[in-house]
């Protein structure tokens, strides 16, 4: 029984998506990786509904039901907000807002946006220092220059509001986002 429980567990904390870790010790995916949603971008519509020139800086959270109705709030994480920075191939980057790098190699999970069924959705890889690696997908609702980010899980529902600030230097826009 005990070997039985050994080689799930292995089985279980082996199953992430490959990863290498960048200087602060995120996990983010092997340079070879391909997010499975990648054929699915826009770029025109794209273009129209996002602005590579800003962060997108969280203002809000909280629990929701699965169209992202609020049920209840939850409150900014205590280590700080998180932003949002898209990149002009539909590639992006999902940072605390407070420890922002220009370059993507030192700081920030990775991601990409893609339009499904008429809808906006985002797949990001996550994984920090002591958590496995996983590709999350959310759905995203944008009114003005809001987004509604939405995750959808078994038990409960959250939602994630970003807003439109805090105009990007050329330090951040020069740098490649290959992923």
């Amino acid at each position: 029984m005990k070997k039985v429980f050994f080689i799930v567990a292995i089985c279980l904390y082996s199953c992430g998506v490959p990863y290498n870790k960048l200087d602060n010790g995120v996990r983010v995916p092997k340079e070879n990786y391909r997010f499975k949603n990648q054929d699915n971008f826009n770029k025109e519509f794209f273009n129209k509904t996002f602005d590579c020139n800003y962060f997108y800086v969280e203002t809000d959270r909280f629990f929701c039901d699965r169209n992202g109705n609020e049920i209840k709030k939850m409150g900014l994480l205590k280590t700080g907000r998180r932003a949002i920075q898209f990149y002009t191939n539909g590639n992006l980057r999902w940072m605390n807002y407070t420890m922002i790098d220009p370059s993507p190699q030192k700081e920030g999970n990775r991601g990409i946006v893609y339009f499904k069924n008429n809808k906006i959705f985002f797949d990001i890889f996550i994984g920090g220092i002591h958590t496995t690696t996983n590709v999350y997908k959310f759905e995203v609702k944008q009114i003005n220059d809001r987004l509604y980010v939405i995750e959808k899980n078994l038990t409960e529902n959250y939602c994630y509001v970003f807003e439109k600030k805090g105009k990007i230097s050329n330090d951040y826009t020069n740098q490649v986002s290959e992923w």
